[in-house]
Parts: C-alpha cells; sequence; structure tokens
C-alpha cells in the first residue's frame, strides 16, 4: 500500500491468475475492518479474476499489515486458499527517531536531545512530550522551529533495567490534523 498520509485512503487492485488448467477462482476475502475487497465481475474470465481492494484510512501512525484470501477450487472439487499480504504504513508529517535507548557512559546515563521535523519542512510547535511510565525527565528545548527538539533525562538513575523493556513515549503538536506520535525508549542500567 506503500506510505499513507492520516486519514488518507487507498486502492489497489489485485489480479489473481491459475497456473493450472482447471481451477477456478471462487472469490476474496479480508478479516480487517480497515479493509473492503471487491470482485471486478467484468474482468472474470476462466482461471481469471481481479478484486479491488480499498484501506479506508486511519489516524494511527504505524505499519498497516493484513492479509486478503483468495480462494479457488479445481476441477475435482478440492477447494484451495492463496493469501496475499497487504503491507504499508500510516505516516504524519513529523518526523522523529523511531526510539531511544539510554544506557550509562562512565558510570551514568547521559541526557539525549531528540530533533523533531516535519517532512514538509513546515515549522513545527511541541505542544508537550508524554512518559506515561514516568521513567524520564522530559524537557522541551526548542519547542517552535523548523526542527523542535526535546531533552530526555533518567528520572531514577538506580533503577536496574537490562534495556529488554520498551517504553512509550508520546510527542502532542498543536495541529489538531496531526495524531500524537508514539515512539519508544530503552533503559540499560547494566554498565558500560
Amino acid at each position: 500500500m506503500g506510505r499513507l498520509r492520516p486519514g488518507t485512503g487507498h486502492s489497489r487492485r489485485i489480479e489473481a491468475h491459475a497456473t493450472s488448467p482447471g481451477v477456478a477462482i471462487a472469490g476474496a476475502i479480508l478479516d480487517d475492518p480497515r479493509f473492503t475487497i471487491e470482485e471486478d465481475a467484468s474482468a472474470r474470465t476462466a482461471g481469471r479474476a481481479a478484486f479491488s481492494l480499498r484501506f479506508k484510512g486511519s489516524r494511527e501512525i504505524g505499519p498497516i499489515a493484513a492479509e486478503a484470501v483468495i480462494s479457488h477450487r479445481d476441477s475435482a472439487g478440492t477447494d484451495g486458499e492463496t493469501i496475499v499480504a497487504v503491507v504499508g504504513s500510516v505516516a504524519g508529517d513529523l518526523r522523529v527517531a523511531r526510539g531511544l535507548y539510554l544506557n550509562k557512559r562512565c558510570g551514568r546515563f547521559a541526557p539525549r536531545e531528540v530533533v523533531v521535523s516535519r517532512r514538509s519542512g513546515r515549522p513545527v510547535h511541541l505542544r508537550s512530550v508524554e512518559d506515561p511510565d514516568g521513567l524520564l525527565e522530559v524537557t522541551l528545548v526548542e519547542p517552535r522551529s523548523r526542527l523542535a527538539s526535546f531533552r530526555v533525562e533518567v528520572a531514577h538513575p538506580g533503577r536496574s533495567d537490562d534495556g529488554s523493556s520498551a517504553h512509550p513515549l508520546l510527542l502532542h503538536v498543536d495541529d489538531r490534523e496531526e495524531s500524537p506520535v508514539n515512539l519508544e525508549y530503552r533503559i540499560d542500567s547494566r554498565g558500560e
């Protein structure tokens, strides 16, 4: 499906061709409410069918993954299925690192600065950065500019964590059309 903007729908055509004689394509289903799949009856011939796959759109930023199941039947009456993977992503205008890894250097956690920009080049206005788990101290450094930024520091440096647990960090902007961006961070306090 490619990279889509939040709330934007997208259509793709799927063509199915039987490679063995005597195989008829019966139909297609997709068990994901974000999609519809309809057969193009005018394209149906013996052993061929075409389907219109439509992604309705989503405001949730992140990957899109679904499976379309195309069913078929051979001349002996045996049913079969072919699975077509449907992949893509919903990407907002904001650009930021996918994740942060915080580890000790020289016996302590160093603060990290994170830069946020827009694919469109428009200025960014960070309203807040929220750490639901409360493990970081977050400071908005440059909340309003073409390249906005914020600084994170480990709030409890003595906490024991091996970096295997991911924690959410939510970025909120003043643009009502932009969904919050969810990135992950990990803390590794095992040493250097």
